[in-house]
């Protein structure tokens, strides 16, 4: 017998509170697409893999894109990263990954030393922006943020494109970036952007940029801390940057945490802080309509919030809030069951049974033949009776 995924997405809602879709998971591994982007820029065809995330197919959501590069390698726990992002409350991302072809001409702005076919950076950078981004912004249900994550000379690419494109992308992740590359010429190129951003009040934005590196002793590591030091002294002061240091991580193995990370810090504003949460829902709903201006759309408080704040009014004894705060979630929400629960379970607790089974109905009417809520019907009909 097929269980039926609705169902049991409802039924571990309730159950556990999770927001894992279980069925959605279920086809995860089979959701990768692949494209071929055929580029004048480079003069040959570029694979393109795509992750689109859950429940894209049901939904008409336009969604945040990132892309990162070495994208053999990084498809896989850059996917992963976003899906477990999303679990904790962060918004549900496209992934475009582009796998190498020649690493060391599109990564690099210019030949030097043992990279002598260096200096594709230039046509990699249109590539993304003339010819990879349209098709992707015509193909998917793109919105207008993008983060860019690079690795190594992925890394020392990012902080090319910050130089390069300041507008092409919102937020860059630079991992263990390469900035030693050719006696730090990108890096010098980043000291007269800032010069001219400081001097040029035309300049309305630089992107979010977080950088990040391992244990990594010798030139790699000396030209990050270098890095490090020059953000410090010179960066805008409306310049949102970052930069993390993970001593027990190398070379090799820093891209899956400072990925997190990075997305973290990109994505931020859905890490709702304590002092708005101490506001209630009103604080909430101010809060992120500043977020969708950020974003560019319009961006619901996210369920979890919702669930948290109900729940730690109804705890503190605001129950009022805690129900005005579940009737908005059914609000903006009206295909969850779950704000309904909540009502169902407060009503009760407040001995107020007929009411517990309008909510508990309108569950059913969300779901209808839902066994958890044909159950709590049952029993508050019985207790009703006995009143």
């Amino acid at each position: 017998m097929k269980l039926d995924c609705r169902l049991l997405i409802v039924l571990i809602l309730v159950a556990s509170g999770s927001f894992s879709n279980i069925c959605d998971a279920q086809t995860a591994r089979n959701s990768l697409e692949s494209l071929v982007v055929e580029s004048a820029a480079l003069k040959e065809k570029r694979l393109i893999y795509v992750s689109k995330p859950l429940g894209y197919a049901n939904s008409e959501e336009r969604y945040s894109v990132v892309y990162v590069l070495d994208g053999e390698s990084s498809i896989d726990y850059t996917k992963a990263v976003a899906e477990m992002l999303y679990q904790s409350g962060f918004p549900k991302l496209i992934v475009v990954a582009i796998p190498n072809t020649i690493r060391g001409r599109d990564l690099t702005p210019s030949a030097w030393r043992e990279a002598q076919d260096g200096g594709g950076a230039e046509n990699f950078l249109r590539f993304i922006k003339q010819e990879l981004i349209p098709v992707i912004d015509k193909k998917y249900r793109t919105d207008n943020y993008r983060v860019l994550i690079g690795h190594s000379l992925g890394g020392l690419f990012a902080t090319y494109a910050l130089v390069k494109e300041t507008q092409l992308f919102n937020a860059l992740i630079a991992i263990s970036p390469s900035v030693f590359y050719n006696d730090f010429s990108v890096m010098n190129q980043v000291e007269d952007l800032f010069e001219h951003y400081q001097s040029d009040s035309a300049l309305t934005r630089l992107p979010e940029f977080h950088f990040a590196m391992g244990h990594e002793p010798g030139e790699e590591g000396d030209g990050i801390l270098k890095m490090h030091q020059y953000f410090k002294q010179s960066a805008p002061a409306q310049m949102n940057w970052a930069f993390e240091y993970y001593p027990k991580e190398n070379h090799t193995t820093v891209p899956l945490v400072a990925t997190l990370d990075g997305l973290r810090f990109a994505f931020r504003d859905f890490n709702v802080p304590e002092s708005i949460m101490d506001k209630g829902l009103d604080g909430l709903r101010k809060y992120f309509t500043k977020v969708s201006k950020k974003f560019g759309k319009n961006i619901l408080v996210p369920q979890r919030v919702l669930m948290n704040l109900s729940d730690s009014q109804w705890s503190s004894g605001k129950h009022e809030d805690a129900i005005l705060t579940a009737r908005y979630y059914a609000e903006i929400y009206p295909d969850m069951i779950i704000p309904y629960d909540y009502l169902s379970d407060y009503y009760l607790r407040l001995g107020q049974i007929d009411r517990a089974i309008i909510e508990t109905q309108n569950m059913l009417k969300v779901l209808p033949g839902f066994q958890h809520a044909e159950q709590k019907l049952k029993r508050l009909n019985e207790m009703k009776s006995k009143q």
